[in-house]
């Protein structure tokens, strides 16, 4: 069901200069900070974070580079590709690793 939220999020975001209203972007907008909890977790729960990081970072390559195929495909100047959630999933993982490992140094 949030994939299909997400889609509808997406859907705004691609037909919003043809009128597509502004409602269709509000359930993509709370089901987001699910996708991160679930990053999040998945991280906490992974055997390998140094594999989990690398393959969220490909992702988020991968992400940037099919849409800047899809921008020069498809060119419209309404319409400008920035939803990378790899990216931001990648940060927090990245940010969340490294604070666990400064924390875990540190004597309390």
């Amino acid at each position: 069901m949030a994939i299909i939220l997400m889609v509808i999020d997406h859907i705004h975001q691609m037909f919003s200069g043809f009128g597509a209203p502004v409602w269709l972007t509000y359930p993509g907008r709370l089901i987001f900070p699910l996708f991160l909890f679930a990053a999040a977790d998945s991280l906490y729960y992974t055997s390998n974070r140094k594999n989990y990081l690398r393959r969220l970072l490909f992702a988020s390559w991968s992400m940037t580079i099919f849409s800047a195929i899809l921008q020069s495909l498809f060119p419209n100047e309404t319409v400008v590709l920035a939803n990378n959630a790899f990216s931001t999933f990648f940060l927090v993982g990245l940010y969340v690793a490294l604070g666990d490992r400064f924390c875990s140094h540190v004597d309390v």
